[in-house]
């Protein structure tokens, strides 16, 4: 009994690594059509000052 959940917890934690790894690689694919445009507008939106905090 102990067995079979440490095994199907295990499996659930693969899965979730595995969408959290898929989901990364998705978001750096879009990252250069995307981002750039949203941090632009998030540029404009907030202004230049906040913006320079991050970098």
């Amino acid at each position: 009994m102990n067995k079979r959940i440490k095994k199907n917890y295990q499996s659930v934690y693969f899965l979730r690594r595995m969408t959290i790894i898929y989901s990364c690689v998705i978001v750096l694919s879009w990252a250069p059509i995307t981002f750039e445009g949203l941090f632009f507008d998030g540029m404009r939106l907030f202004g230049i000052e906040r913006i320079n905090v991050f970098m």
